[in-house]
């Protein structure tokens, strides 16, 4: 669209594309541009995708590139296949790849958008089940907004940066990715992500110097998230960053995997190079790692972290944190089933899922005594997520 333009109200089906030799593509729009631009109620329903590696940026299932403020909403996509074309000798990845949005920019915000029964096979980086990357910098920089969307993509395959809603982030102070309500729930059985490195079930990379992103009442169930590369990273929520904070997260019946020696693995996420802020949060699953990487519930290093009332409930060799010490965290913050965890307090499952925990132990946020005053605190627990799946 050009700046100033709308498309609404489109019902689409049964396509099939080919789009090796361009860029900024989508099965419906290719470029959505400009702060009076809007988009709004669309759904396909089956797409086949494939793409080269020789041109460029930012392919989507619906659209190749919002940016410039522009504004999309209330957009639907129903089985999506997106994989690489055979590609000449020496040909660069294309990254950006997702399966609603390849990009998302400079001020634009995508909300209310849904992906199931879909499957993205690719070698590329910065690769997501909803927007392969979120970038608030191209020419006039301003945060990016995605907010309640929802991902059930069966298989997300991909190079680096692989997250189940965002691939990559990037940005600058002041100019963000805020991601708000938003979630990955694998199919039944459960949801796969395989990367080289870096992936995760919300985000797999939060990047940009300065830049301090947002995640908020966001979750990830149901998901198994494994790395083939030899020097991994991979987290439950978010897989690695440098700034960031997180309120109001949860992860449940999540499996992450990675058999090489050299591995961070965290079930809230992965690893940071700044300082990650974490409040209100659950994580149940396991982590599995080589014995000599660092693998833990909630992240493998937390250096100057910020960790206030999280559960972990589930198994990793190094408990709640491999190393690094938190700046706020305390025993009466982090509850864990792993023994031996630092500054935490190691109480069995049922312990834990005791609703008379909460109430003794300073978990007084309003995330939890919204429900916890209704009579069902087990909900807590057991399905967290159910404050925020409407």
């Amino acid at each position: 669209t050009a700046p100033n333009g709308g498309v609404r109200n489109i019902t689409a089906e049964n396509i099939y594309l080919d789009a090796v030799g361009y860029k900024d593509f989508g099965a419906v729009i290719g470029v959505i541009d400009g702060v009076n631009s809007r988009v709004n109620d669309i759904s396909v329903d089956y797409v086949d995708l494939t793409f080269d590696n020789i041109v460029g940026p930012c392919v989507g299932g619906v659209f190749g590139t919002a940016k410039n403020s522009a504004s999309v909403e209330n957009i639907s996509m129903d089985d999506l296949y997106i994989g690489d074309a055979i590609t000449a000798a020496g040909g660069a990845l294309r990254n950006n790849i997702g399966g609603i949005a390849g990009c998302v920019a400079n001020g634009s915000q995508l909300k209310s958008a849904r992906i199931i029964n879909s499957a993205i096979y690719t070698a590329s980086s910065a690769v997501g089940g909803v927007v392969g990357l979120a970038d608030p910098l191209p020419t006039t920089a301003a945060s990016v907004t995605i907010k309640d969307v929802f991902s059930s993509v069966d298989i997300i395959e991909g190079d680096t940066k692989v997250g189940g809603v965002v691939g990559e982030a990037q940005g600058s102070a002041g100019n963000v990715l805020n991601l708000e309500r938003s979630r990955y729930v694998g199919p039944i059985g459960s949801g796969y992500i395989v990367c080289v490195d870096k992936c995760a079930g919300l985000v797999g990379s939060l990047g940009g110097a300065g830049a301090i992103h947002t995640v908020t009442e966001s979750w990830v169930r149901d998901l198994d998230i494994e790395t083939t590369g030899s020097a991994t990273t991979i987290g439950g929520l978010i897989a690695v960053g440098q700034d960031a904070v997180l309120n109001s997260v949860f992860g449940d019946n999540i499996t992450l995997t990675t058999t090489v020696a050299s591995h961070t693995v965290g079930g809230l996420y992965g690893d940071s190079t700044g300082v990650f802020s974490v409040t209100d949060a659950y994580f149940r699953g396991d982590v599995y790692g080589d014995t000599s990487g660092n693998d833990a519930l909630i992240t493998s290093d937390a250096t100057g972290a910020i960790l206030i009332r999280i559960y972990t409930v589930g198994t990793a060799s190094k408990g709640s944190y491999a190393t690094g010490a938190p700046t706020t965290a305390s025993a009466a913050n982090i509850f864990t089933t792993v023994a031996s965890s630092p500054s935490a307090t190691t109480y069995s499952q049922g312990i834990i899922e005791d609703s008379s925990t909460l109430n003794t132990a300073g978990y007084s946020a309003s995330i939890w005594t919204n429900i916890t005053s209704s009579g069902v605190k087990e909900l807590i627990i057991e399905k967290p997520y159910v404050l925020f799946a409407n």
